[in-house]
């Protein structure tokens, strides 16, 4: 009952729209590996003018890996690993599914906590690279002539970045 993406209206934008969060981790002594993805889905409707195709449906996942090793008498942590992203453009006209297009990319992460034990206090920091990547080019939806990738009336992306980031605490 609450204007969930601040478009002045109550509800969703688009139908079909659910996301989630998974993560797990294990740790054997000063080592300790987990994973992280987050999901987005939601249905765009009819694009317009476009052949045999009643609905897009686009699906949007980022995930890490990451593996992270305790030092300093588990004063300091230091972590890093892979994180990815991926973006489906979807026909998801009748009871059926068919991906027009697909991009995807890959990035690093890492990063450090430091919890000396003889003070209150704990500081953190990550980084993170960019991660972009550009359409399959294998994908159902090639560009045209002016080199746009089209479904009816919608521009697909060429590509997708996430951008890189620093946080710290």
């Amino acid at each position: 009952g609450t204007d969930f993406d601040n478009n002045g209206s109550r509800g969703f934008t688009y139908d079909r729209f659910v996301f989630g969060t998974l993560g797990a981790r294990v740790q054997e002594g000063k080592l300790a590996i987990g994973a992280t993805i987050n999901l987005q889905q939601y249905e765009l409707g009819n694009p317009g003018n476009a052949q045999g195709v009643d609905s897009i449906l686009v699906r949007y996942a980022r995930g890490s890996l990451l593996g992270a090793y305790s030092l300093l008498n588990d004063q300091l942590v230091l972590g890093g690993g892979p994180r990815a992203a991926l973006l489906g453009v979807i026909d998801s006209t009748g009871n059926t599914e068919r991906e027009l297009m697909t991009v995807t990319g890959i990035g690093a992460e890492g990063g450090a906590v430091w919890a000396p034990r003889a003070l209150p206090l704990r500081f953190g920091l990550t980084l993170r690279s960019p991660v972009g990547g550009d359409a399959d080019p294998s994908s159902r939806v090639t560009p045209d002539a002016k080199g746009d990738r089209k479904i009816g009336e919608l521009y697909l992306p060429e590509s997708i970045v996430l951008p890189w980031e620093i946080e710290w605490g």
